[in-house]
């Protein structure tokens, strides 16, 4: 952040806060996120892993999840993946 690369250090924190914030919460209750991904898979009109990129709340333009809510490498992953629809979205480079 100090050299002024903004996205690496955005991506640097992410992973850590996934790693070692918030990945023993999923070590501590792993059935209900396999539950998550199961009603995922079986309820595709019941998304709860998915967040929506949008300028209104609503659920439309959601953006989701490729890969396994437990895994931090997806996660992280995935917050690369709302913050460049973001990106789309409000026309930044």
């Amino acid at each position: 952040m100090r050299e002024g690369d903004l996205n690496g250090a955005a991506y640097t924190i992410a992973q850590y806060e996934q790693e070692q914030v918030v990945q023993p919460v999923y070590e501590r209750w792993p059935g209900t996120f396999r539950t998550m991904e199961t009603i995922d898979t079986v309820n595709v009109f019941q998304d709860m892993t998915s967040i929506p990129i949008a300028r209104n709340c609503t659920r439309d333009g959601l953006v989701p999840l490729e890969g396994s809510i437990p895994s931090p490498r997806d996660r992280v992953d995935y917050y690369e993946a709302l913050l460049d629809e973001m990106y789309r979205i409000e026309g930044i480079d």
